[in-house]
């Protein structure tokens, strides 16, 4: 289930075995670090890998000023198209991944794609998208004027 690294504190586990674990810790009531069967000596750290954006709302995550109880994680910044590309077609090497919600929920449907499971976390609580271009002769002064209008993308996901 889980391999034990040269730290003589630290165990890694794939993140299938980290929500096994959780789930178990869970229905036993049990909170902080597990301990092994003699409860004389703990079994260590869980460590792991998560990526997401840089927002300012996890920065405290990122730069480990917020631990995580019982946890070692390392925090990789990344950009959506990579993260996706590393869930779903990548090595899967992170627990926790920031990833699009429309290309999961694709995955999801279409390919039966059961690895990783959809947490409804929303970090960035902005709209997401930087622009959006008008044609100055169609008379649109407000977002009020799209109302009715037809709108292109540049993606089905967008």
């Amino acid at each position: 289930m889980s391999k034990k690294t040269n730290h003589q504190d630290t165990v890694h586990v794939n993140r299938r075995d980290l929500l096994r674990i959780a789930s178990l810790a869970g229905a036993l009531g049990w909170s902080g670090v597990a301990s092994s069967a003699s409860h004389e000596k703990p079994l260590g750290k869980l460590a792991f890998d998560m990526a997401g954006y840089d927002y300012d709302r996890v920065r405290a995550l990122m730069d480990g000023q917020v631990k995580i109880e019982g946890c070692e994680t390392n925090f990789e910044v990344g950009r959506i198209g990579d993260m996706n590309t590393h869930v779903f077609s990548g090595p899967q090497t992170r627990v926790v991944s920031e990833i699009g919600l429309h290309p999961f929920m694709l995955a999801y449907a279409n390919d039966n794609f059961r690895d990783y499971t959809l947490l409804p976390i929303f970090p960035l609580r902005l709209y997401r998208h930087k622009s959006v271009f008008i044609r100055n002769d169609r008379g649109i002064k407000s977002p009020e004027d799209l109302k009715g209008k037809t709108i292109g993308t540049a993606g089905y996901s967008s």
